[in-house]
């Protein structure tokens, strides 16, 4: 009976353990969300575009418990302005531009989950 018991323990656990990581492929509740949201995904398209040498990158994260994305046009250009928006495509934040912006200043801190989505 003890051995029972365990083995259902360690199924449940298991079981458990498995829709974690389903919750991981997923934001704003949508898997693949570069292209299963339709902004998003114009983004990416927008990017894969361009033509220019620099380095584009969307990623995601988790900021202040909300699911958020950090849009990079010119990824580690100087002075690029780099956007973060939520699940409506709403501003959350925004990052360097010319003056300098950071409308953020704790999303360092708390911003997590990073994934990374596109890179190029």
């Amino acid at each position: 009976m003890k051995s029972a018991k365990l083995l259902l323990f360690v199924f449940l656990f298991m079981a458990a353990s498995c829709e974690k990581d389903d919750d991981n492929d997923k934001a704003c509740g949508i898997e693949n969300p570069l292209e299963n949201i339709s902004w998003l995904n114009d983004i990416k398209e927008i990017f894969e575009m361009d033509a220019g040498a620099q380095r584009q990158r969307i990623t995601q994260y988790k900021y202040n418990g909300n699911d958020v994305f950090l849009i990079e046009e010119c990824y580690q250009c100087a002075d690029a302005l780099q956007i973060v928006y939520d699940c409506e495509k709403n501003i959350v934040c925004e990052f360097g531009g010319i003056d300098g912006k950071n409308t953020c200043p704790d999303f360092e801190i708390n911003a997590s989950n990073e994934k990374i989505l596109y890179d190029r």
